[in-house]
């Protein structure tokens, strides 16, 4: 009998080896379309994913932080609650800038460029597309100065708030009222949009 299997085995090998091949792509089509898979819906910019396993009904968000040796911007991905991605455009600035403030994950390489003790003073307001971030002393009085991190301090805020697809600009306040400069580089009461020639990982 295993003799009489050996041979229909040897007969038929090509044949076993197609199948066998076939299962293989099969399997392999169906797990890459289960990774990549991602139920999507809008969310202020954002796509909302829901996985049970990983992150079930979080968001991710862009932060800007500062690379190591400071010499321009890159992503960090987080993810937030689907629930505080949803609720307005306004709750969803409100939690990057606050995401900015705690700073990078402590894995991460990259460097925070927000002032120490720096604060959001109330939720951050939308007027058109533009965000309007009101800021306590402490941005202003804890920044240790110069143009390039001056640049990297604004731009880090703007271009995260900028991911959303509601905000164009950001507009900032230091204790509810506008200043004509921020650090003595920059206009400081117009509103900035969006710079990409400081992504470096764009």
């Amino acid at each position: 009998m295993l003799k009489k299997l050996m041979s229909v085995l040897r007969k038929n090998r090509k044949y076993v080896v197609v199948g066998a091949l076939l299962v293989v792509c099969a399997v392999t089509v169906t797990v890459i379309s289960v990774l990549n898979r991602e139920d999507v819906a809008p969310v202020s910019g954002v796509s909302a994913v829901s996985d049970d396993n990983l992150r079930p009904e979080m968001v991710p968000v862009y932060l800007y932080f500062a690379n190591e040796d400071l010499k321009g911007l890159e992503t960090e991905v987080r993810y937030i609650p689907i629930q505080e991605a949803t609720k307005s455009a306004a709750n969803l600035a409100t939690v990057i800038v606050n995401e900015l403030i705690d700073g990078p994950s402590v894995q991460s390489e990259l460097s925070s460029v927000i002032p120490e003790d720096s604060a959001l003073l109330d939720t951050v307001r939308i007027d058109g597309d533009r965000a309007i971030v009101n800021l306590n002393e402490s941005f202003v009085d804890n920044h240790p100065g110069g143009k390039v991190l001056e640049q990297l301090t604004i731009y880090s805020i703007v271009n995260s708030l900028t991911e959303i697809k509601d905000i164009n600009s950001v507009l900032f306040m230091i204790e509810g009222e506008p200043r004509e400069e921020y650090m003595g580089n920059y206009k400081f009461d117009n509103p900035f949009p969006r710079s990409i020639s400081l992504l470096l990982d764009d």
